[in-house]
């Protein structure tokens, strides 16, 4: 008994350093002080209303949220149909083709982008389509783990059923598919958002001019900057990946989030 105390105690310690930094900037970004300071000796929030007034982190916010709404529900839609066609086709070199999809996670995000940067130089690829491009190349995997792991324990004899009954196949997977995979598709959408939402090293490589990311224009503001408005902002990204998270929660459970990733 007196083990297991224990054991809750140092999981507890572990979990409070790994959330420090992350606690530290959300206490700052209330701060009353004019410089970046722990603990702080008073509390406002004069930050929040700075950052609102600075078009640059705003600006970053919008993109941030476009981008990231993009590049989800395009990578749904080609990971949804990759994860589709391993699990239901009869496709020859399968587990080749499900780990080419799986690379991504593999490689350092930062060769990622100096790669996609030469190769969309070369092609001469806009700005943001170029960001686009290379954050579905990021997000994909999570989705076609997701999904395939979704699609391999889904009873495919209701698709059948209806075939059976006269509908065609595109009409199942349309009707029946799809309404009984709700959960894995919504987690992958959240899933992607939030892993596109927060990148870093894809924009150091791809951004432009107006199409610089939230987490891109925190990283340039503190090098020049030194006041709590950065924090608030980190507070902001950090408030929007909680509320997914925690609606990640609701409607699937991290835990069976965490288990389709697994088996994936």
């Amino acid at each position: 008994m007196r083990g297991v105390r224990w054991l809750t105690v140092l999981n507890a310690l572990i979990y409070l350093y790994i959330l420090a930094p992350v606690l530290v900037v959300l206490v700052i970004a209330f701060s009353g002080q004019s410089s970046l300071a722990f603990p702080p000796h008073s509390f406002s929030l004069h930050w929040f209303g700075k950052f609102l007034h600075q078009d640059a982190l705003v600006s970053a916010l919008l993109v941030s949220i476009e981008l990231a709404l993009s590049a989800s529900v395009l990578s749904l839609l080609l990971g949804g149909a990759a994860a589709f066609g391993l699990v239901r086709g009869r496709i020859a070199g399968r587990n080749l083709i499900l780990n080419v999809l799986l690379a991504p996670l593999m490689v350092p995000a930062l060769v990622i982008g100096i790669s996609l940067l030469q190769f969309f130089t070369w092609l001469t690829v806009p700005s943001f389509s170029a960001l686009l491009l290379g954050h579905v190349v990021i997000t994909l995997p999570y989705v076609v783990r997701t999904l395939a792991a979704s699609m391999e324990n889904l009873d495919s004899r209701a698709e059948d059923a209806a075939v059976s009954l006269g509908a065609t196949r595109l009409q199942a997977v349309r009707k029946i598919t799809i309404p009984m995979l709700g959960n894995g598709v919504v987690a992958a959408l959240l899933f992607s958002f939030i892993i596109s939402f927060e990148n870093l090293p894809i924009a150091l490589f791809l951004s432009g001019p107006r199409t610089t990311t939230l987490p891109l224009q925190i990283y340039s503001y503190i090098q020049w900057v030194f006041d709590p408005t950065v924090a608030a902002a980190s507070a902001i990204q950090t408030g929007v990946v909680l509320i997914l998270v925690l609606a990640v929660d609701r409607l699937v459970g991290i835990s069976r989030l965490v288990e389709l990733q697994r088996t994936g």
